[in-house]
């Protein structure tokens, strides 16, 4: 720039011109990492995670465009990319927000430990992030009661089913916690059907038509379902899941019962949601002679 004349060049340096500095652009290394979805999930929940492009001297970057992505892979028998394997890469979204923020997801149906990975035009912006994938709710649906005993003896408690509770994707729970509800019945031989039923980690009932029966939790997604059966003969045995719902005015499940209240009560109540499978069936046979009583010989 040529100025001419002392006047002409006095003015120029009394001008103050504006200068704007723009973020350079993105840089993998400065990039962060944030979101839920560092702390794990569920299975089959999505969870947030989101980028904030930064330049490689730390400016914030305010515009989008760039080359990221998200890497999700199974980390049991999977080899990491940056070594040349090829992992099972679960399925990831990223939208651009266009003011140097990328949002996404990532969900998966197999509970197990997960690695996460960020990466700006292939290159990762920092080393791998192990997430946990644990089991969702547990689901009626899903769950099952198996045999534990073919059998049981008059009068002597025994286990003779375990539920094993699962989430929606067939996931088995890892701990206890739920609440159960298992019936049995058994021909009475006139009609009459006896009925018993336990609730919780353990606990019993007994009425005038029913059996001594605990439900109980074993900490490992797990539950022993025992009886004590007074009579002999063939019982059938079902179990439900049992968790609160809000009580009002919004549509009920077609298991759900409403249980009295008026439309704008927002009270909780049971609901008992069975499982999907045929009633379990097991005998109780009578004990040996030699264990209900004592001969005695008179001469």
């Amino acid at each position: 720039l040529r100025v001419r004349g002392g006047r002409a060049a006095s003015l120029f340096d009394s001008v103050a011109l504006p200068v704007r500095v723009v973020p350079g652009r993105p840089h993998a290394a400065h990039t962060a990492v944030r979101g839920r979805g560092l702390r794990g999930a569920a299975a089959g929940e999505a969870v947030p995670v989101e980028l904030i492009a930064h330049d490689a001297l730390g400016n914030r970057c305010d515009g989008g465009g760039a080359g990221f992505e998200l890497q999700l892979w199974h980390a049991a028998g999977d080899a990491a990319p940056a070594l040349g394997g090829q992992p099972s890469y679960v399925s990831c979204t990223l939208e651009d927000n266009n003011d140097g923020s990328y949002s996404g997801t990532y969900a998966s149906a197999r509970v197990g430990a997960y690695l996460l990975s960020a990466l700006l035009d292939g290159v990762p912006v920092a080393p791998p992030a192990g997430v946990a994938v644990l089991p969702g709710r547990t689901s009626a649906a899903a769950s099952a009661l198996a045999p534990a005993a073919p059998s049981v003896v008059v009068g002597t408690p025994a286990a003779v089913a375990i539920i094993h509770a699962r989430d929606a994707h067939g996931n088995g729970q890892l701990t206890g916690g739920d609440r159960w509800e298992v019936r049995c019945v058994r021909d009475g031989g006139d009609g009459a059907a006896a009925v018993w039923s336990g609730v919780g980690a353990v606990a019993s009932v007994r009425d005038y038509w029913s059996e001594a029966a605990t439900v109980r939790d074993r900490g490992d997604g797990t539950y022993a379902v025992e009886v004590h059966a007074s009579a002999a003969g063939r019982y059938a045995l079902s179990a439900s899941l049992l968790h609160s719902a809000p009580r009002g005015p919004q549509p009920l499940d077609p298991y759900e019962s409403d249980l009295g209240g008026g439309s704008g009560h927002r009270e909780r109540h049971e609901v008992a949601r069975p499982l999907p499978q045929p009633p379990l069936l097991f005998d109780a046979t009578a004990a040996p002679l030699s264990e209900l009583c004592s001969v005695e010989w008179l001469l």
